[in-house]
């Protein structure tokens, strides 16, 4: 289990990785922050089966056009918070952000990727932050931590598919070579309004 806090305020990013998990130190994109005033303390870890009653109230107060371009659903599937608390750390891995504001925490945003092929080489991303914390760095923030995990377990690639007038999406995907991410295949998909992109992460 992986716990990183980050503190955003006026520009700057100070990030303290919990001593029992000494792992490098991830560079803040160098936009993350701009024209922010505010304070946000941002904690990452990987999601836990005690977790699946906070991620199922998640999904259900998270704005309904969030879910559709996470989803292409009205509401997310059945059983997807059982399978995010559950994940197994290897071919499925689920990573929680947690932000902190006027002494309170509260869960912003999920990243997940699954893997179907064996041996494990592609994983499949999904992400998804509340409407409240959009444009504070935390989707980039998980895409890291993902990628991470990812190669920590021997993945090559992470395939990202959504819908195409997702600009969230695309400004992630835009700034992924600040991750070390190289994009290898765009723009793949077959699927009318949907957009692939394969990165490599090696």
């Amino acid at each position: 289990m992986v716990v990183r806090s980050r503190r955003i305020m006026e520009g700057k990013v100070v990030m303290k990785t919990d001593e029992l998990y000494p792992l490098k130190e991830i560079p803040p994109p160098p936009d993350e922050s701009a024209g922010q005033s505010d304070s946000l303390k941002v904690t990452l870890r990987p999601a836990k089966p005690a977790d699946e009653d906070a991620i199922d109230a998640f999904l259900k107060i998270v704005s309904s056009d969030r879910i559709y371009s996470r989803f292409q659903t009205k509401t997310a599937p059945e059983g997807h918070a059982q399978a995010m608390a559950y994940a197994d750390g290897r071919g499925t891995v689920s990573i929680l952000a947690f932000a902190e504001s006027d002494g309170q925490e509260r869960l912003a945003g999920i990243g997940m990727y699954g893997t179907k092929d064996m041996p494990l080489s592609t994983g499949d991303v999904g992400l998804l932050v509340h409407q409240d914390y959009q444009e504070r760095g935390l989707g980039k923030m998980l895409v890291r931590e993902l990628a991470s995990k990812a190669r920590m377990n021997g993945l090559k690639r992470l395939e990202f598919m959504y819908a195409a007038d997702n600009d969230h999406m695309r400004r992630i995907i835009a700034s992924a070579h600040r991750s070390g991410l190289v994009v290898i295949e765009k723009d793949a998909s077959t699927y009318p309004g949907v957009r692939k992109v394969i990165v490599s992460i090696v």
